[in-house]
């Protein structure tokens, strides 16, 4: 079966950027919210939202931001639990996952 999502590497690349914010840089360079799943890809806006804002990613921000829309708040804490360093890796998975669908769609698109 074909993983079109690792939710795995995207909750390592988030927690990694909560607590380094400079690792937004790097991730950045190969994903947009459309990457993300669910959650996962309202966090990574409000990361990219608070770097618009001229503050840094990191989890009181993110938090602060996403309230509001009555976000789960526990589930940012922990996922920023779950940093352990391997952004750089995660942030490649989650980029081939995203490529994977995106060919997955092309060809339910040209077979319909």
């Amino acid at each position: 079966m074909i993983q079109l999502y690792n939710l795995q590497a995207e909750k390592v690349v988030l927690g990694s950027i909560l607590i380094t914010p400079a690792l937004l840089i790097e991730a950045k360079k190969l994903l947009t919210p459309a990457h993300f799943k669910g959650p996962n890809k309202q966090i990574y806006s409000a990361m990219l939202q608070a770097e618009i804002n001229g503050e840094l990613p990191e989890l009181a921000t993110v938090s602060m931001l996403l309230y509001p829309e009555g976000f789960d708040i526990s589930y940012i804490t922990e996922i920023a639990s779950l940093c352990s360093g391997r952004a750089s890796g995660a942030i490649k998975l989650i980029y081939e996952a995203f490529m994977r669908r995106e060919a997955l769609n092309s060809l339910n698109s040209s077979i319909q």
